[in-house]
């Protein structure tokens, strides 16, 4: 009996040893994931205006990594109560989110003081100072300075909300672009690229790191059509762009 329990012991010892390897597996893959998100609420103060919270959801998201094994927070993104729908201005595979209306205030990120610069920046590595800044949906144009920049078009437009404090305005492009300009203080406005949603991701909030070493939060933002209509879609956007060391530029 006792050769019995052996040779079944012996059996069972490979399988064992595969279930501990894919759990050893599971949980590095885990432990090597830089980012996560972690709730934070939406409050009034002297730098975000009160008529901005009063169009955000109340619930944000903070981005946090770790340095030195201490947590370090990258910023902090609220999103819009409702966004406002149309039907989609452009039917190209470029265009994701195009059903979106450019100018239309998708949400507010705020890049903490006392976080890295490197983590301040937008889609063009331009280097941002801490604050709040609006952002605002936009399509790139499609044209010879424009051209091979991005796989897709889609875009949000930071500007401070120090000269950007209207939640229920939507901004024509002439009056975003000069609005930017005070977040980017260069000739290019400040931007952050949206990218495709992760249709397996199902959470309401959820991190991953793309194969370029860049950071996307991917949400369900509350759209709504002409008609009233309230539904959810999901969008994602890359809030820290690939390091340099990578080769990314």
């Amino acid at each position: 009996m006792s050769d019995v329990k052996t040779r079944v012991a012996r059996r069972a010892l490979p399988a064992a040893l595969l279930l501990m390897l894919v759990c050893a597996v599971a949980v590095t893959a885990v432990a090597q994931e830089p980012y996560s998100a972690e709730p934070v609420t939406a409050k009034a103060d002297a730098y975000l205006p009160q008529s901005l919270v009063d169009g955000l959801d109340p619930q944000g998201s903070r981005l946090v990594t770790t340095s030195n094994g201490l947590p370090v927070t990258v910023c902090e993104v609220w999103w819009a109560k409702n966004v406002s729908t149309q039907k989609s201005s452009d039917s190209s595979k470029e265009v994701l989110y195009g059903n979106l209306r450019p100018g239309e205030l998708v949400g507010v990120i705020h890049f903490l003081a006392q976080t890295s610069e490197d983590y301040r920046e937008d889609f063009r590595d331009q280097k941002l100072r801490a604050g709040y800044y609006t952002m605002r949906y936009a399509i790139m144009p499609k044209d010879s300075e424009h051209k091979d920049v991005n796989p897709y078009r889609d875009f949000v437009v930071l500007s401070p909300v120090s000269v950007d404090r209207d939640p229920n305005k939507e901004l024509s492009m002439e009056e975003l672009m000069r609005s930017s300009h005070f977040a980017s203080r260069s000739k290019h406005p400040a931007v952050m690229s949206l990218v495709p949603a992760d249709p397996g991701r199902k959470e309401a909030v959820a991190v991953r790191t793309d194969d370029t070493g860049g950071c996307v939060l991917q949400v369900h933002l509350h759209t709504q059509a002409a008609k009233g209509e309230i539904t959810e879609q999901a969008v994602a956007i890359v809030l820290v762009t690939p390091s340099k060391e990578n080769g990314a530029s």
